[in-house]
């Protein structure tokens, strides 16, 4: 019983107005108006705003003990290996899922590699930095913006769902393909599903489609065929940062 809670889900501002109480045996399960669920926290708005709070504190921790243990350590590849292992890797777990649209929470997950690729300039050349746009830093320490992973992996797991690999039949009679119009001019593969609400505009599937429309000025881009590893890092050769 300790392991079961209740979560309501609503468009309502209100959720205690949902007033119905489950129970197992007889007893009452707790209700909550959060709950972690395989490492990703779900609230009752489907905002996952308290997930990227607690996921960027997580990882500013892990980043403190990584700069308080590179006071032994000179090499700028090895602390890169320990920051992309265990710290980006808190920073991109089951993003598909909770991908923000909101540039204030995209900017909070940012700033955790801003500070890592500040400390390894000092650690290179001596002193912090503040003048050095983020986009060198990038360059220079051959990493890319935790937006653009962000957008390859929603790109790649459409790729897996499309070409077959993913096997969910549910999310793929989902995917709405773009049927154009006599004359029309229209070259978008997909067709997006209208949405009255930011939240229902930006789901995972949508944002999919969007970013996938995007690039259909590239003829390489083949979304049904071949390798997700080979379509994977030809998506990664033309986003930008």
């Amino acid at each position: 019983m300790h392991k079961c809670f209740v979560v309501s889900y609503t468009k309502k501002s209100d959720v205690s107005r949902i007033s119905y109480r489950y129970s197992m045996r007889g007893n009452a399960i707790s209700v909550k108006s959060s709950i972690k669920d395989l490492g990703i926290i779900f609230d009752t708005k489907f905002s996952f705003t308290n997930h990227v709070i607690t996921m960027c504190k997580s990882a500013f921790s892990v980043l403190g003990f990584i700069r308080r243990s590179g006071n032994v350590l000179n090499s700028i590849s090895v602390l890169k290996s320990l920051y992309c292992s265990l710290v980006r890797s808190k920073l991109e777990f089951g993003s598909v899922v909770w991908n923000p649209f909101q540039f204030y929470l995209s900017s909070a997950i940012e700033s955790v590699q801003k500070k890592f690729l500040r400390y390894l300039y000092f650690k290179q050349f001596g002193h912090y930095t503040t003048v050095v746009p983020y986009e060198e830093l990038l360059s220079l320490y051959g990493l890319d913006s935790l937006d653009k992973r962000r957008r390859v992996a929603m790109l790649t797991c459409l790729h897996k769902l499309a070409s077959g690999a993913l096997d969910c039949e549910t999310l793929l009679h989902k995917l709405q393909f773009n049927v154009p119009r006599h004359n029309s001019r229209s070259r978008f593969l997909f067709s997006p599903h209208y949405s009255r609400t930011k939240l229902g505009a930006n789901s995972p599937l949508n944002s999919m489609m969007r970013i996938y429309n995007g690039l259909v000025s590239d003829p390489n881009i083949d979304l049904l065929n071949g390798s997700h590893i080979v379509f994977r890092e030809y998506v990664f050769s033309i986003l930008n940062n």
